[in-house]
């Protein structure tokens, strides 16, 4: 599972964080793991402050303090089964997979982008626009998150191969979260 956006300093690794602290209350039958990056060019080289200060406040400490930004290069798109984007002017650009990239709400049958809270800073505006995207993206990823873990079961996937997607990647099924969350296709 691949989060992204334009920079890969504020929604995507919020997204991530969150959507990891999920699935360690929630551990999937199969391995699973989660990216976060720049769609483009990288606009820093670790989430912003005011991202990291969303999530401390959310789960009481800094889950993306060591966050380094990536850009999602072609080879780590296509290993991705599923790759999720903040904004629908990410996706309208053709970069992405068709079969396997989607804007995060339509995805689950909702209307909109998730806004991008950018810039950075430490006032107390910017703090909170921060606060309410990692907010809205928890909701989101909680209200649905059965849905994306059933999307992402190999099983499902097999069966979606050709309505959602090229090659469904091969994952190593186990019976419980042990924080290593490796989806990724066989070599």
């Amino acid at each position: 599972l691949a989060f992204g956006s334009y920079g890969g300093t504020g929604r995507d690794p919020m997204a991530k964080a969150i959507m990891l602290k999920l699935l360690e209350a929630n551990p999937p039958d199969f391995r699973l793991r989660v990216e976060a990056g720049a769609l483009f060019q990288p606009s820093a080289t670790t989430a912003s402050h005011a991202a990291r200060e969303a999530i401390k406040r959310m789960f009481g400490r800094d889950l993306i303090a060591g966050y380094e930004v990536m850009r999602m290069t072609a080879e780590r798109l296509s290993e991705a089964d599923l790759i999720i984007v903040m904004a629908d002017s990410v996706h309208q650009k053709n970069l992405l997979p068709p079969k396997k990239a989607f804007v995060l709400k339509p995805f689950f049958g909702l209307q909109g982008d998730i806004e991008d809270p950018f810039p950075d800073g430490t006032d107390r505006k910017t703090l909170e626009t921060y606060r309410n995207c990692a907010a809205e993206l928890r909701g989101l990823l909680e209200a649905n998150f059965d849905r994306l873990i059933e999307f992402l079961r190999p099983r499902q996937r097999l069966k979606m191969r050709s309505t959602f997607g090229d090659q469904a990647s091969t994952v190593q099924p186990r019976s419980k979260f042990d924080g290593d969350l490796a989806l990724h296709k066989e070599q």
